[in-house]
């Protein structure tokens, strides 16, 4: 069974905030060095694969081929350690989005990001991974159409 729930006509004030942050995102990332908008996507739509939310799958592919991101990367995703295509800023964010996925966040983890990173971009990074675990779990729960 089905369940839509217009979760942005329902609650427009929560929605407005996941919002905000994105627009925070987009402005940042289209500022840094080691990351850029490209690479967020890239992000984003592993964290959705591994979460299966087909419908934020199919928007950050899109997104992420119209920033130029290539069909390789997209497509290897799922194995992105043992595949050459991805950068070392791509390696790094992609290991540290993972590190979500495990009880605890190993410290040496945070020591690699922070010095990869540095902390206002760790802390960007981290904002990005929250906001599409954010968008994964709505959309997962009140299933929007992918039209």
């Amino acid at each position: 069974m089905s369940i839509n729930i217009d979760y942005a006509k329902v609650a427009p004030e929560a929605l407005a905030i996941l919002i905000s942050q994105e627009n925070y995102l987009k402005q940042v990332f289209s500022q840094q060095d080691k990351l850029g908008l490209a690479e967020l996507e890239l992000v984003k739509l592993h964290i959705s694969q591994v979460n299966q939310c087909a419908f934020c799958i199919n928007m950050h592919t899109k997104a992420a081929l119209e920033l130029g991101v290539s069909l390789d990367k997209i497509a290897g995703l799922s194995a992105w350690r043992g595949l050459p295509y991805y950068t070392e800023a791509e390696r790094e964010a992609l290991s540290w989005a993972g590190q979500f996925f495990l009880p605890q966040i190993r410290s040496e983890a945070v020591e690699r990001a922070r010095r990869y990173f540095g902390d206002k971009a760790l802390v960007d990074l981290t904002l990005g991974i929250n906001a599409i675990n954010s968008w994964n779990r709505l959309c997962k729960a009140f299933k929007p159409s992918l039209a």
